[in-house]
């Protein structure tokens, strides 16, 4: 199976066969499993065994002093996200390590891959493979999921053929509790302390208002000063569509792309503006994102 999948089909209902909903989710699976691939990596790590800085333990064995590197091998699960470029998305801890990658599809093609970037505090990966006849899974809506849809997981976690697994989606817009990070995305920034909007803050602000974020602090020199956003602006949208958190602030910030400019919609002194703010990098991801 080749090509790439309609976008539609992620997030899509479960579809009918003669006029009745499907008993199996066989064809799904079928659809979707041609895009799933196993990765095998090797690598080397260096590790500081404490007995080498006892300078009789070095002597009896004849060692130097110093690290010790050691050949490591991981499995793991990839996703085929873009057919036409061969891009792979992965997990960072399967490929940190890697001195060696390789992507095997589905219809075992083993095929050497290039590490494009990673990011180890969300865990996620970018490999890049050179082949033709891809199939690419597409990305769902995250805004369209509810509640109880039925959701399937695919993957090759040992290298030993696809599995396939159901559930239901059982919460939205839960945290992790990871430092900056809410629905476990929020990678950009504009430089701002926010809080939700209640009672007591609408009526210090004089705002009839009920729902919104409430910018607490602007970092001096960051991409909200320069827009020219103030401590105290009530946030009420963004590119047109309307929050009632911060979180979902700090939320759709973070979806935004690098470089890309949002819309916010803001309330100050009774007045509602639209203010152009461009998205930045968090330093922690300027530091820790390699790319090659």
């Amino acid at each position: 199976m080749t090509g790439t999948l309609s976008s539609a089909f992620a997030g899509a209902p479960i579809p009918e066969v003669g006029g009745a909903p499907m008993q199996s989710i066989a064809p799904v699976v079928g659809r979707v499993t041609p895009g799933v691939v196993g990765i095998s990596v090797r690598g080397r790590v260096r590790e500081d065994n404490p007995l080498l800085q006892d300078p009789l333990f070095r002597q009896f064995f004849n060692l130097r002093q110093g690290p010790i590197e050691r050949e490591t091998e991981a499995a793991g699960s990839g996703v085929i996200v873009d057919a036409a470029q061969g891009y792979v998305l992965t997990n960072n801890h399967v490929v940190e390590n890697a001195t060696n990658i390789e992507v095997t599809t589905k219809d075992n093609r083993q095929l050497k891959a290039r590490l494009i970037g990673r990011d180890p505090e969300t865990d996620i990966a970018v490999l890049q493979i050179a082949a033709g006849g891809l199939t690419s899974v597409p990305m769902g809506d995250s805004d369209r999921l509810q509640v109880g849809d039925f959701v399937l997981a695919v993957g090759n976690p040992f290298g030993l053929g696809q599995t396939v697994t159901s559930g239901i989606v059982s919460a939205l817009g839960r945290s992790p509790g990871i430092e900056g990070y809410e629905d476990l995305i929020k990678r950009g920034r504009i430089g701002v302390a926010i809080q939700d909007l209640t009672p007591d803050i609408a009526q210090a602000l004089g705002t009839t208002h009920t729902q919104g974020a409430v910018i607490a602090r602007v970092e001096q020199g960051s991409p909200a000063d320069r827009a020219g956003l103030r401590t105290h602006d009530l946030v009420v949208a963004v590119n047109g569509v309307p929050i009632h958190t911060g979180a979902e602030l700090k939320n759709r910030v973070g979806l935004s792309k690098i470089g890309d400019a949002v819309d916010l919609t803001i309330i100050r002194a009774g007045s509602e503006r639209t203010v152009a703010v461009r998205i930045d990098q968090v330093a922690a991801q300027r530091q820790r994102v390699r790319q090659h």
